[in-house]
């Protein structure tokens, strides 16, 4: 396609022109590329120099460098950030909205060729998922013709419309999984998540946990999990002591300290990354029981956005910091991260 070829080419000329053996070579507005892109296993948005650039993260040697700058269009929405979604088959797609609900442009983040590709658009002023076979693009109701929340499904082969299912609650939170998607609201007296499958008339199923503030939410295998506060925003000044039960199918993760910002299934265990004055602890808990098994407190960072898992451990970000969490290790590594995050995938 004659459009993508010109768009890989404009994102790549000014590295491209160079011979430099070592070092980065500087991109569009003056931003600095960096090279590794073999290194990064995580990948994030960030603003430098009032560019959007794609940020590879290195959690084996504890550096994070700005790879490619995404192009801006005076279209851009200003209001709305872009946004960067992990897939379930390991690609990277970033969408950028556009002013007025119009269609938001969708680039993949080409690792092996080192470039952005443009691969089209999909509807504006929605929030990609990964769940299951599909890519769900959540909105709420004020993007609706029914006055419904809904999402529609996209197959990422293509990038077409497969159908819109609606959803019962409006998204304050959402999150992909194996078998498809969970969307959470909190009300003044409980906690109501749904989780749907998305697949043809297919009816979600709706969980509600009373007397629960909840923060976060995770939906990686299919199986709900929230963390929060017990009915009441989480004290300060105090160490958090994580309470693990399970309430009318929901597994929830508590805290009276803090707050969870987020918390993730791991196999037989569960990881939530909770917020102190001054300090995160990265906790893991036995899905059976409940039992701590590991703590590691890290400082110098603040509210964690982002929280993903890498063979070499956790990776937290936050701001303009990035931590590595190794569990098993005990240890914490905090480093900069260039610019200012926008979007943790």
């Amino acid at each position: 396609m004659v459009i993508q070829i010109i768009r890989r080419f404009m994102l790549v000329l000014t590295c491209a022109a160079l011979t430099i053996p070592l070092g980065a070579c500087t991109g569009p507005g003056g931003v600095d590329l960096g090279k590794n892109w073999a290194g990064s296993e995580v990948f994030v948005l960030s603003k430098l120099n009032g560019l959007v650039a794609v940020v590879g993260i290195d959690p084996t040697h504890h550096t994070a460098e700005p790879l490619a700058v995404i192009p801006s269009q005076s279209d851009d929405d200003n209001v709305l950030s872009p946004r960067i979604t992990r897939l379930a088959d390991g690609r990277w797609v970033v969408t950028v909205p556009k002013k007025g609900g119009r269609p938001s442009s969708l680039y993949q983040v080409n690792v092996k060729d080192r470039i952005l590709d443009g691969l089209g658009t999909v509807e504006g002023g929605r929030a990609l998922f990964s769940a299951g076979a599909f890519v769900a693009a959540v909105g709420d109701r004020s993007q609706s013709s029914t006055g419904k929340a809904n999402v529609l499904v996209y197959d990422p082969t293509t990038w077409q419309v497969q159908r819109v299912v609606d959803l019962p609650i409006d998204p304050a939170t959402a999150s992909g999984g194996r078998d498809g998607l969970c969307i959470g609201t909190v009300g003044d007296a409980e906690t109501q998540v749904a989780h749907t499958t998305l697949g043809e008339g297919s009816a979600p199923t709706i969980y509600r946990v009373p007397e629960l503030k909840a923060q976060s939410l995770d939906c990686a295998d299919g199986r709900p999990i929230v963390g929060g506060n017990p009915g009441k925003d989480g004290e300060t000044g105090a160490s958090a002591k994580l309470t693990l039960t399970t309430v009318n199918g929901v597994v929830v993760v508590s805290t009276a300290a803090g707050r969870v910002d987020r918390v993730l299934g791991d196999g037989d265990s569960i990881a939530a990354a909770v917020s102190l004055p001054g300090h995160i602890d990265v906790v893991e808990l036995a899905r059976d029981g409940g039992r701590e098994l590991r703590r590691v407190t890290v400082s110098d960072i603040g509210e964690v956005s982002g929280m993903r898992k890498t063979p070499q451990g956790w990776v937290l970000t936050s701001g303009s910091r990035v931590a590595t969490v190794d569990l098993a290790a005990g240890r914490a590594d905090a480093f900069k991260l260039p610019g200012e995050l926008l979007s943790a995938g």
